[in-house]
Protein backbone atom coordinates (compact mmCIF):
# COMPACT_ATOMS: atom_id res chain seq x y z
CA UNK A 1 0.00 0.00 0.00
CA UNK A 2 2.89 2.41 1.05
CA UNK A 3 4.45 1.79 -2.45
CA UNK A 4 0.98 2.74 -4.13
CA UNK A 5 0.27 5.60 -1.92
CA UNK A 6 3.89 7.02 -3.50
CA UNK A 7 3.00 5.99 -6.94
CA UNK A 8 0.25 8.02 -6.58
CA UNK A 9 1.85 10.92 -5.22
CA UNK A 10 4.51 11.35 -7.82
CA UNK A 11 1.88 11.32 -10.51
CA UNK A 12 -0.28 13.97 -8.53
CA UNK A 13 3.49 16.04 -8.02
CA UNK A 14 4.36 15.86 -11.64
CA UNK A 15 1.04 16.93 -12.98
CA UNK A 16 0.77 19.64 -10.69
CA UNK A 17 4.56 20.57 -11.63
CA UNK A 18 3.54 20.60 -15.38
CA UNK A 19 0.35 23.16 -14.19
CA UNK A 20 2.59 25.46 -12.44
CA UNK A 21 4.74 25.70 -15.20
CA UNK A 22 2.61 26.25 -17.99
CA UNK A 23 0.47 29.01 -15.91
CA UNK A 24 3.92 30.49 -15.00
CA UNK A 25 4.98 31.23 -17.94
CA UNK A 26 1.23 33.15 -18.81
CA UNK A 27 2.27 35.62 -16.44
CA UNK A 28 2.54 39.48 -17.77
CA UNK A 29 6.26 39.94 -17.61
CA UNK A 30 7.62 37.04 -15.28
CA UNK A 31 6.31 34.48 -17.45
CA UNK A 32 9.33 34.74 -19.82
CA UNK A 33 11.64 33.28 -17.18
CA UNK A 34 10.60 29.69 -17.90
CA UNK A 35 11.56 28.58 -20.98
CA UNK A 36 9.49 25.51 -23.20
CA UNK A 37 13.17 23.58 -22.83
CA UNK A 38 12.98 23.87 -19.03
CA UNK A 39 9.78 20.97 -18.80
CA UNK A 40 13.12 18.79 -19.35
CA UNK A 41 15.13 19.40 -16.52
CA UNK A 42 14.66 17.47 -14.14
CA UNK A 43 17.00 19.36 -11.39
CA UNK A 44 14.89 22.42 -11.77
CA UNK A 45 11.59 20.02 -12.14
CA UNK A 46 12.10 18.52 -8.24
CA UNK A 47 13.30 21.66 -6.78
CA UNK A 48 9.73 22.91 -7.63
CA UNK A 49 7.78 20.01 -6.75
CA UNK A 50 9.14 20.60 -3.38
CA UNK A 51 7.39 23.95 -3.70
CA UNK A 52 4.20 22.58 -5.19
CA UNK A 53 4.25 20.23 -2.18
CA UNK A 54 4.71 22.71 0.39
CA UNK A 55 1.73 24.33 -1.84
CA UNK A 56 -0.59 21.38 -1.67
CA UNK A 57 -0.25 21.16 2.02
CA UNK A 58 -0.75 25.03 3.01
CA UNK A 59 -3.90 24.46 0.19
CA UNK A 60 -5.43 22.22 2.59
CA UNK A 61 -5.26 24.18 5.32
CA UNK A 62 -6.14 27.26 3.62
CA UNK A 63 -9.44 25.28 1.71
CA UNK A 64 -10.74 24.27 5.29
CA UNK A 65 -10.16 27.70 7.23
CA UNK A 66 -12.11 29.45 4.42
CA UNK A 67 -14.74 26.27 4.45
CA UNK A 68 -14.70 26.56 8.30
CA UNK A 69 -14.77 30.53 8.46
CA UNK A 70 -16.84 31.37 5.41
CA UNK A 71 -19.51 28.15 5.34
CA UNK A 72 -19.92 27.71 9.30
CA UNK A 73 -18.89 31.40 11.32
CA UNK A 74 -19.09 34.27 8.84
CA UNK A 75 -22.93 33.93 8.79
CA UNK A 76 -23.32 34.10 12.52
CA UNK A 77 -21.13 37.10 12.85
CA UNK A 78 -23.95 39.38 11.83
CA UNK A 79 -26.65 40.08 14.18
CA UNK A 80 -27.71 39.80 18.14
CA UNK A 81 -27.00 36.26 19.00
CA UNK A 82 -26.25 35.53 22.31
CA UNK A 83 -23.15 33.17 22.77
CA UNK A 84 -25.57 30.28 23.24
CA UNK A 85 -27.52 30.96 19.97
CA UNK A 86 -24.31 31.48 18.44
CA UNK A 87 -23.09 28.19 19.40
CA UNK A 88 -26.23 26.47 18.42
CA UNK A 89 -26.28 27.33 14.77
CA UNK A 90 -22.84 27.02 14.93
CA UNK A 91 -23.40 23.16 15.09
CA UNK A 92 -26.64 23.30 13.33
CA UNK A 93 -25.19 24.21 10.13
CA UNK A 94 -21.73 22.18 10.60
CA UNK A 95 -23.78 18.69 11.03
CA UNK A 96 -25.94 19.12 7.86
CA UNK A 97 -22.69 20.40 5.76
CA UNK A 98 -20.31 17.50 7.31
CA UNK A 99 -22.24 15.00 8.00
CA UNK A 100 -25.96 14.92 6.15
CA UNK A 101 -24.61 16.37 2.65
CA UNK A 102 -21.32 14.59 1.89
CA UNK A 103 -23.31 11.11 1.71
CA UNK A 104 -24.75 12.32 -1.51
CA UNK A 105 -21.99 14.69 -2.78
CA UNK A 106 -18.46 13.56 -1.23
CA UNK A 107 -17.97 9.66 -2.01
CA UNK A 108 -14.37 9.06 -2.60
CA UNK A 109 -14.48 5.40 -3.70
CA UNK A 110 -17.32 5.94 -6.99
CA UNK A 111 -16.01 9.52 -7.27
CA UNK A 112 -15.62 9.63 -11.50
CA UNK A 113 -11.96 11.61 -11.29
CA UNK A 114 -9.47 11.34 -14.42
CA UNK A 115 -6.65 10.52 -11.42
CA UNK A 116 -8.95 7.01 -11.08
CA UNK A 117 -8.59 6.48 -14.74
CA UNK A 118 -5.03 7.33 -15.47
CA UNK A 119 -3.83 5.08 -12.45
CA UNK A 120 -6.26 2.57 -12.89
CA UNK A 121 -6.83 2.07 -16.72
CA UNK A 122 -4.10 3.56 -18.08
CA UNK A 123 -1.28 2.57 -15.40
CA UNK A 124 -2.80 -0.41 -14.51
CA UNK A 125 -2.40 -0.17 -10.94
CA UNK A 126 -4.45 -2.81 -8.68
CA UNK A 127 -7.95 -1.09 -8.14
CA UNK A 128 -8.20 -2.75 -4.59
CA UNK A 129 -4.75 -1.24 -4.07
CA UNK A 130 -5.33 2.19 -5.54
CA UNK A 131 -8.47 2.51 -3.31
CA UNK A 132 -7.30 1.45 -0.17
CA UNK A 133 -4.47 4.12 -0.90
CA UNK A 134 -6.43 7.15 -1.84
CA UNK A 135 -9.23 6.72 1.41
CA UNK A 136 -5.93 5.97 3.99
CA UNK A 137 -4.82 9.11 2.50
CA UNK A 138 -7.82 11.43 2.95
CA UNK A 139 -9.02 10.15 6.19
CA UNK A 140 -5.93 10.62 7.77
CA UNK A 141 -5.68 13.91 6.50
CA UNK A 142 -9.20 14.78 6.64
CA UNK A 143 -8.93 15.35 10.35
CA UNK A 144 -5.89 17.14 10.19
CA UNK A 145 -6.93 19.65 7.73
CA UNK A 146 -10.32 20.60 10.10
CA UNK A 147 -9.06 20.41 13.73
CA UNK A 148 -7.27 23.71 12.97
CA UNK A 149 -9.65 26.13 11.38
CA UNK A 150 -12.33 24.39 14.26
CA UNK A 151 -10.47 24.75 16.78
CA UNK A 152 -9.52 28.56 15.88
CA UNK A 153 -13.11 29.60 15.39
CA UNK A 154 -15.04 27.61 18.14
CA UNK A 155 -12.68 30.25 20.51
CA UNK A 156 -13.96 33.15 18.33
CA UNK A 157 -17.41 32.03 18.81
CA UNK A 158 -16.89 30.88 22.73
CA UNK A 159 -17.79 27.53 22.09
CA UNK A 160 -15.78 24.91 24.46
CA UNK A 161 -12.91 23.34 22.91
CA UNK A 162 -13.48 19.86 23.47
CA UNK A 163 -16.33 20.21 21.47
CA UNK A 164 -14.37 21.34 18.10
CA UNK A 165 -12.36 18.31 18.88
CA UNK A 166 -14.88 15.92 19.40
CA UNK A 167 -16.70 17.12 16.19
CA UNK A 168 -13.76 16.64 13.57
CA UNK A 169 -13.65 13.19 14.96
CA UNK A 170 -17.41 12.24 14.92
CA UNK A 171 -17.13 13.75 11.30
CA UNK A 172 -14.02 11.88 10.07
CA UNK A 173 -15.89 8.57 11.20
CA UNK A 174 -18.75 9.55 9.97
CA UNK A 175 -17.85 10.07 6.43
CA UNK A 176 -15.62 6.66 6.93
CA UNK A 177 -18.59 4.98 7.53
CA UNK A 178 -20.52 7.37 4.55
CA UNK A 179 -17.93 5.64 2.42
CA UNK A 180 -18.42 2.21 3.24
CA UNK A 181 -22.88 3.12 2.98
CA UNK A 182 -22.30 4.47 -0.68
CA UNK A 183 -20.17 0.78 -1.69
CA UNK A 184 -22.83 -1.09 0.27
CA UNK A 185 -26.05 0.58 -2.01
CA UNK A 186 -23.61 0.22 -5.42
CA UNK A 187 -22.98 -3.36 -4.32
CA UNK A 188 -26.63 -4.11 -3.68
CA UNK A 189 -28.50 -2.16 -6.25
CA UNK A 190 -25.75 -1.13 -8.14
CA UNK A 191 -27.00 2.84 -7.96
CA UNK A 192 -24.23 5.39 -7.87
CA UNK A 193 -25.37 8.55 -5.69
CA UNK A 194 -22.76 11.44 -6.44
CA UNK A 195 -23.21 10.38 -10.12
CA UNK A 196 -27.37 10.80 -9.77
CA UNK A 197 -27.57 14.28 -10.12
CA UNK A 198 -31.24 13.98 -9.50
CA UNK A 199 -30.85 12.77 -6.09
CA UNK A 200 -27.48 14.71 -5.54
CA UNK A 201 -28.89 18.12 -6.29
CA UNK A 202 -32.05 17.44 -3.89
CA UNK A 203 -30.18 16.92 -1.12
CA UNK A 204 -27.55 19.56 -1.55
CA UNK A 205 -30.16 22.05 -2.57
CA UNK A 206 -32.58 20.89 0.68
CA UNK A 207 -29.55 20.40 2.79
CA UNK A 208 -28.22 23.96 2.75
CA UNK A 209 -31.81 25.60 2.63
CA UNK A 210 -32.16 23.47 6.58
CA UNK A 211 -29.03 24.93 6.91
CA UNK A 212 -29.51 28.16 6.56
CA UNK A 213 -33.05 28.83 6.93
CA UNK A 214 -33.09 29.42 10.87
CA UNK A 215 -30.41 32.53 9.79
CA UNK A 216 -33.55 33.97 8.15
CA UNK A 217 -36.31 33.07 10.67
CA UNK A 218 -33.82 34.39 13.51
CA UNK A 219 -33.97 31.22 15.27
CA UNK A 220 -31.60 28.88 17.10
CA UNK A 221 -32.63 25.41 16.83
CA UNK A 222 -30.38 23.11 19.43
CA UNK A 223 -31.45 19.85 17.50
CA UNK A 224 -27.91 19.34 16.27
CA UNK A 225 -25.89 20.38 19.52
CA UNK A 226 -27.66 18.14 21.51
CA UNK A 227 -27.43 15.14 19.25
CA UNK A 228 -23.53 15.73 19.02
CA UNK A 229 -22.87 16.92 22.65
CA UNK A 230 -25.96 15.28 24.86
CA UNK A 231 -24.12 12.50 25.28
CA UNK A 232 -20.85 12.45 24.60
CA UNK A 233 -19.87 8.89 25.25
CA UNK A 234 -22.74 7.64 23.45
CA UNK A 235 -22.00 10.22 20.13
CA UNK A 236 -18.34 8.90 20.54
CA UNK A 237 -19.63 5.12 20.61
CA UNK A 238 -22.15 5.38 17.73
CA UNK A 239 -20.49 7.19 15.44
CA UNK A 240 -17.18 5.14 16.17
CA UNK A 241 -18.95 2.12 15.84
CA UNK A 242 -20.43 3.36 12.34
CA UNK A 243 -17.22 4.22 11.16
CA UNK A 244 -15.00 0.85 12.40
CA UNK A 245 -17.89 -0.93 10.50
CA UNK A 246 -17.40 1.33 7.61
CA UNK A 247 -13.33 0.97 7.51
CA UNK A 248 -13.44 -2.37 7.86
CA UNK A 249 -16.08 -3.46 5.22
CA UNK A 250 -13.68 -0.76 2.61
CA UNK A 251 -10.78 -2.86 3.63
CA UNK A 252 -12.32 -5.89 3.02
CA UNK A 253 -14.45 -5.20 0.27
CA UNK A 254 -13.85 -7.71 -2.53
CA UNK A 255 -15.45 -5.93 -5.88
CA UNK A 256 -13.31 -2.57 -6.13
CA UNK A 257 -12.39 -4.15 -9.77
CA UNK A 258 -16.38 -3.72 -10.50
CA UNK A 259 -16.38 -0.41 -8.59
CA UNK A 260 -13.79 1.19 -10.50
CA UNK A 261 -14.73 -0.03 -13.59
CA UNK A 262 -18.48 1.51 -13.38
CA UNK A 263 -17.01 4.88 -12.90
CA UNK A 264 -13.84 4.83 -15.27
CA UNK A 265 -15.75 4.39 -18.66
CA UNK A 266 -13.84 5.72 -21.36
CA UNK A 267 -17.02 7.31 -22.64
CA UNK A 268 -17.68 8.83 -18.86
CA UNK A 269 -18.41 12.97 -19.29
CA UNK A 270 -17.31 13.48 -15.45
CA UNK A 271 -13.81 11.90 -16.30
CA UNK A 272 -13.53 15.12 -18.74
CA UNK A 273 -15.33 17.84 -17.02
CA UNK A 274 -13.55 20.38 -18.85
CA UNK A 275 -14.88 18.50 -21.88
CA UNK A 276 -18.67 18.22 -20.38
CA UNK A 277 -18.27 22.14 -19.14
CA UNK A 278 -17.31 23.13 -22.45
CA UNK A 279 -20.27 21.59 -24.33
CA UNK A 280 -22.47 22.55 -22.13
CA UNK A 281 -20.92 26.64 -22.48
CA UNK A 282 -20.93 26.07 -26.03
CA UNK A 283 -24.86 24.84 -26.03
CA UNK A 284 -25.15 28.13 -23.35
CA UNK A 285 -24.24 30.78 -26.35
CA UNK A 286 -24.62 28.76 -29.70
CA UNK A 287 -26.73 30.63 -31.96
CA UNK A 288 -28.30 28.63 -35.10
CA UNK A 289 -29.05 30.84 -38.67
CA UNK A 290 -32.38 29.94 -38.71
CA UNK A 291 -33.42 31.62 -35.55
CA UNK A 292 -32.29 34.67 -37.42
CA UNK A 293 -35.20 36.88 -39.16
CA UNK A 294 -35.04 38.47 -42.75
CA UNK A 295 -35.42 41.90 -40.56
CA UNK A 296 -32.24 41.16 -38.52
CA UNK A 297 -30.04 40.31 -41.47
CA UNK A 298 -30.94 43.47 -43.15
CA UNK A 299 -27.50 45.43 -42.48
CA UNK A 300 -29.04 48.25 -43.62
CA UNK A 301 -30.98 49.12 -40.27
CA UNK A 302 -27.26 50.05 -38.87
CA UNK A 303 -26.32 51.59 -42.35
CA UNK A 304 -25.58 54.86 -40.25
CA UNK A 305 -22.66 53.38 -37.96
CA UNK A 306 -19.51 52.12 -39.21
CA UNK A 307 -16.35 50.61 -38.56
CA UNK A 308 -16.93 48.61 -35.20
CA UNK A 309 -19.89 50.25 -33.96
CA UNK A 310 -21.54 48.82 -36.64
CA UNK A 311 -19.50 45.60 -36.05
CA UNK A 312 -20.79 45.57 -32.20
CA UNK A 313 -24.76 47.13 -33.09
CA UNK A 314 -24.83 44.18 -35.84
CA UNK A 315 -23.89 41.23 -32.73
CA UNK A 316 -26.36 42.61 -30.19
CA UNK A 317 -29.02 42.77 -32.56
CA UNK A 318 -28.39 39.45 -34.26
CA UNK A 319 -27.92 37.57 -30.55
CA UNK A 320 -30.82 39.88 -28.60
CA UNK A 321 -32.67 36.70 -28.01
CA UNK A 322 -29.40 35.04 -26.31
CA UNK A 323 -29.19 38.34 -24.53
CA UNK A 324 -32.49 39.36 -23.36
CA UNK A 325 -33.11 35.26 -22.61
CA UNK A 326 -31.37 35.70 -19.08
CA UNK A 327 -32.95 39.63 -18.63
CA UNK A 328 -36.19 37.95 -19.02
CA UNK A 329 -35.65 35.19 -16.20
CA UNK A 330 -34.05 37.57 -13.43
CA UNK A 331 -37.46 39.95 -14.19
CA UNK A 332 -39.61 37.31 -13.58
CA UNK A 333 -37.59 35.84 -10.75
CA UNK A 334 -37.63 39.95 -9.21
CA UNK A 335 -41.39 39.59 -10.20
CA UNK A 336 -42.12 36.44 -8.31
CA UNK A 337 -40.10 37.77 -5.18
CA UNK A 338 -42.44 40.86 -5.32
CA UNK A 339 -45.64 39.10 -5.79
CA UNK A 340 -45.03 36.97 -2.48
CA UNK A 341 -43.99 39.61 -0.86
CA UNK A 342 -47.33 41.62 -1.60
CA UNK A 343 -49.34 38.24 -0.88
CA UNK A 344 -47.55 37.84 2.86
CA UNK A 345 -47.99 41.45 3.24
CA UNK A 346 -51.75 40.57 2.49
CA UNK A 347 -51.87 37.70 4.60
CA UNK A 348 -49.24 37.90 7.44
CA UNK A 349 -49.79 41.75 7.71
CA UNK A 350 -47.72 41.78 10.75
CA UNK A 351 -44.76 39.21 10.01
CA UNK A 352 -44.26 41.23 6.79
CA UNK A 353 -43.92 44.57 8.76
CA UNK A 354 -41.31 42.65 10.54
CA UNK A 355 -39.02 40.93 8.45
CA UNK A 356 -39.74 43.68 5.26
CA UNK A 357 -38.68 46.59 7.51
CA UNK A 358 -35.06 45.01 7.67
CA UNK A 359 -34.90 45.53 4.14
CA UNK A 360 -33.27 49.48 4.50
CA UNK A 361 -30.13 47.77 6.49
CA UNK A 362 -29.88 45.43 4.42
CA UNK A 363 -27.70 47.24 1.63
CA UNK A 364 -24.76 45.22 2.10
CA UNK A 365 -26.00 41.76 1.26
CA UNK A 366 -26.87 43.33 -2.23
CA UNK A 367 -23.34 42.88 -3.51
CA UNK A 368 -23.93 39.33 -3.46
CA UNK A 369 -27.42 39.59 -5.12
CA UNK A 370 -25.44 42.21 -8.13
CA UNK A 371 -23.32 40.10 -8.57
CA UNK A 372 -25.02 36.91 -9.68
CA UNK A 373 -27.28 39.40 -11.49
CA UNK A 374 -25.49 40.56 -13.93
CA UNK A 375 -25.44 38.81 -17.52
CA UNK A 376 -21.83 39.57 -18.21
CA UNK A 377 -20.08 36.67 -18.09
CA UNK A 378 -22.43 35.25 -20.42
CA UNK A 379 -22.35 37.99 -22.42
CA UNK A 380 -18.76 37.41 -22.45
CA UNK A 381 -19.05 33.99 -23.43
CA UNK A 382 -21.61 35.09 -26.49
CA UNK A 383 -19.42 37.58 -27.95
CA UNK A 384 -16.15 34.83 -27.71
CA UNK A 385 -17.58 32.27 -29.41
CA UNK A 386 -19.66 34.08 -32.20
CA UNK A 387 -17.59 36.73 -32.84
CA UNK A 388 -14.30 36.84 -31.36
CA UNK A 389 -13.14 33.23 -31.82
CA UNK A 390 -13.05 34.32 -35.78
CA UNK A 391 -11.86 37.62 -35.44
CA UNK A 392 -9.00 37.53 -32.81
CA UNK A 393 -7.27 35.34 -35.92
CA UNK A 394 -6.47 38.51 -37.89
CA UNK A 395 -3.03 40.81 -36.38
CA UNK A 396 -5.49 43.80 -36.91
CA UNK A 397 -8.26 42.82 -34.48
CA UNK A 398 -5.37 42.72 -31.93
CA UNK A 399 -4.28 45.98 -32.18
CA UNK A 400 -4.75 48.34 -28.96
CA UNK A 401 -6.41 51.22 -30.49
CA UNK A 402 -9.14 48.32 -32.06
CA UNK A 403 -9.45 46.86 -28.52
CA UNK A 404 -10.00 49.54 -26.55
CA UNK A 405 -12.98 51.08 -29.24
CA UNK A 406 -14.50 47.58 -29.07
CA UNK A 407 -14.43 47.44 -24.85
CA UNK A 408 -16.06 50.91 -24.42
CA UNK A 409 -18.77 50.16 -27.16
CA UNK A 410 -19.33 46.74 -25.67
CA UNK A 411 -18.94 47.92 -21.96
CA UNK A 412 -21.83 50.82 -22.84
CA UNK A 413 -24.16 47.69 -24.03
CA UNK A 414 -23.49 45.55 -21.30
CA UNK A 415 -23.94 48.27 -18.63
CA UNK A 416 -27.56 48.91 -19.79
CA UNK A 417 -28.48 45.35 -19.73
CA UNK A 418 -27.25 44.80 -16.50
CA UNK A 419 -29.23 48.21 -15.58
CA UNK A 420 -32.58 46.82 -16.57
CA UNK A 421 -32.96 44.18 -13.67
CA UNK A 422 -31.22 45.97 -11.30
CA UNK A 423 -33.77 48.93 -12.19
CA UNK A 424 -36.28 45.81 -11.46
CA UNK A 425 -34.81 45.50 -8.10
CA UNK A 426 -35.12 49.13 -7.19
CA UNK A 427 -38.69 49.28 -7.64
CA UNK A 428 -39.52 45.99 -5.55
CA UNK A 429 -37.77 47.50 -3.01
CA UNK A 430 -39.50 50.98 -2.97
CA UNK A 431 -42.83 48.57 -2.66
CA UNK A 432 -41.88 46.15 -0.47
CA UNK A 433 -40.45 48.75 1.96
CA UNK A 434 -43.53 51.25 1.36
CA UNK A 435 -45.93 48.57 2.20
CA UNK A 436 -43.91 47.84 5.44
CA UNK A 437 -44.44 51.05 6.54
CA UNK A 438 -40.69 51.59 7.49
CA UNK A 439 -39.11 54.74 7.93
CA UNK A 440 -36.94 54.97 4.98
CA UNK A 441 -36.07 58.84 4.49
CA UNK A 442 -35.93 60.16 0.80
CA UNK A 443 -31.92 61.01 1.01
CA UNK A 444 -31.36 57.53 2.31
CA UNK A 445 -33.58 55.83 -0.16
CA UNK A 446 -31.79 57.70 -3.16
CA UNK A 447 -28.70 56.30 -2.03
CA UNK A 448 -29.41 52.86 -1.12
CA UNK A 449 -30.93 53.11 -4.80
CA UNK A 450 -28.25 54.38 -5.97
CA UNK A 451 -25.20 51.82 -4.58
CA UNK A 452 -27.39 49.18 -6.37
CA UNK A 453 -27.37 50.85 -9.71
CA UNK A 454 -23.32 51.71 -8.94
CA UNK A 455 -22.86 47.72 -8.00
CA UNK A 456 -25.08 46.80 -11.43
CA UNK A 457 -22.43 49.16 -13.28
CA UNK A 458 -19.16 47.74 -11.16
CA UNK A 459 -19.95 43.91 -11.98
CA UNK A 460 -20.58 45.08 -16.15
CA UNK A 461 -17.09 46.41 -15.97
CA UNK A 462 -15.57 43.38 -14.01
CA UNK A 463 -16.91 40.50 -16.20
CA UNK A 464 -15.71 42.60 -19.22
CA UNK A 465 -12.10 43.39 -18.24
CA UNK A 466 -11.45 40.04 -16.97
CA UNK A 467 -12.69 38.81 -20.41
CA UNK A 468 -10.14 41.04 -22.30
CA UNK A 469 -7.12 40.60 -19.88
CA UNK A 470 -7.49 36.75 -19.58
CA UNK A 471 -9.78 35.63 -22.29
CA UNK A 472 -10.39 31.85 -20.58
CA UNK A 473 -12.26 30.22 -23.38
CA UNK A 474 -10.41 28.14 -25.43
CA UNK A 475 -12.21 27.33 -28.89
CA UNK A 476 -13.64 24.28 -27.85
CA UNK A 477 -15.08 26.81 -24.95
CA UNK A 478 -13.26 24.98 -22.12
CA UNK A 479 -11.59 27.24 -19.33
CA UNK A 480 -7.60 27.36 -19.40
CA UNK A 481 -6.57 30.46 -17.14
CA UNK A 482 -6.49 29.91 -13.48
CA UNK A 483 -5.76 33.34 -12.74
CA UNK A 484 -9.83 34.28 -14.15
CA UNK A 485 -10.92 31.73 -11.28
CA UNK A 486 -8.69 33.46 -8.78
CA UNK A 487 -9.46 37.03 -9.08
CA UNK A 488 -13.48 36.15 -9.83
CA UNK A 489 -13.11 34.13 -6.53
CA UNK A 490 -11.64 36.67 -4.50
CA UNK A 491 -14.05 39.69 -6.06
CA UNK A 492 -16.57 37.31 -4.38
CA UNK A 493 -14.73 36.83 -1.24
CA UNK A 494 -14.92 40.91 -1.10
CA UNK A 495 -18.43 40.58 -1.48
CA UNK A 496 -18.41 37.97 1.64
CA UNK A 497 -16.08 41.12 3.55
CA UNK A 498 -18.69 43.63 1.90
CA UNK A 499 -21.58 42.02 4.21
CA UNK A 500 -19.97 43.03 7.77
CA UNK A 501 -20.52 46.97 6.47
CA UNK A 502 -22.36 48.63 8.68
CA UNK A 503 -22.69 51.85 7.81
CA UNK A 504 -24.82 54.46 5.88
CA UNK A 505 -26.52 54.19 2.64
CA UNK A 506 -25.39 57.71 1.29
CA UNK A 507 -21.43 56.33 2.89
CA UNK A 508 -21.96 52.84 1.02
CA UNK A 509 -23.38 54.11 -2.11
CA UNK A 510 -20.39 56.54 -2.62
CA UNK A 511 -17.75 53.72 -1.43
CA UNK A 512 -19.27 51.86 -4.48
CA UNK A 513 -19.64 54.42 -7.14
CA UNK A 514 -16.09 55.77 -6.15
CA UNK A 515 -14.39 51.91 -6.48
CA UNK A 516 -16.52 51.75 -10.09
CA UNK A 517 -15.28 54.61 -11.30
CA UNK A 518 -11.49 53.75 -10.29
CA UNK A 519 -12.38 49.96 -11.81
CA UNK A 520 -13.58 51.07 -15.11
CA UNK A 521 -10.34 54.29 -15.22
CA UNK A 522 -7.71 51.06 -14.12
CA UNK A 523 -9.97 48.67 -16.39
CA UNK A 524 -9.40 50.84 -19.55
CA UNK A 525 -5.37 51.51 -18.82
CA UNK A 526 -5.13 47.86 -18.47
CA UNK A 527 -6.67 46.67 -21.42
CA UNK A 528 -4.91 49.30 -23.41
CA UNK A 529 -1.89 48.12 -22.02
CA UNK A 530 -1.83 43.85 -21.61
CA UNK A 531 -4.64 42.94 -23.59
CA UNK A 532 -2.79 43.03 -26.86
CA UNK A 533 -0.70 39.76 -25.58
CA UNK A 534 -3.48 38.44 -23.36
CA UNK A 535 -6.54 38.58 -25.68
CA UNK A 536 -6.17 35.49 -28.30
CA UNK A 537 -7.62 32.69 -28.91
CA UNK A 538 -5.96 29.61 -27.04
Amino acid sequence: MLQTLRNIQSIRISSAVNWFMYYWQRLPGIGRLIKDEMYGELGLKRGIAGIVRVLRLIGGFVSSFLYVGLMLALPLMPGDWTEGERARLYWHIFLILSFFIPIFSSCKVLEPTREKYICVKLIRMAPAAYMKSTLALRYVLFPVYLLPPMLVFTTVLGIPLWQGVLAVLLATCFRVAAEGANLLIFDKYRLILVKNNMIMWIAILAGYALAYLPLLLNESPGWAERLLFGQPLLSMLVCGGLGVAGGLYLLRYPGYRRAVDAVTKIDEPLLNVGKMMAEAQVANVKTREQEFSEEELQSRRHEGKSGYDYLNAIFFQRHRRLLVQPIRLRLAIIAGCLAAGVAAWAAFPQEFVEYASRLTGALAVFTFIMYYASIGERVCKAMFYNCDNSLLRYSFYREKGVLLKNFRVRLLRIVLLNLIPALGICVSLVILISLSGAEWPLQEMIFYLLAIMGMSVFFSVHHLSMYYLFQPYTSEMKMKNPFFFIINSAVVGGCIVMLQIRSAPDFFALLVLGATLVYIGLALALVYRLSPGTFRVK
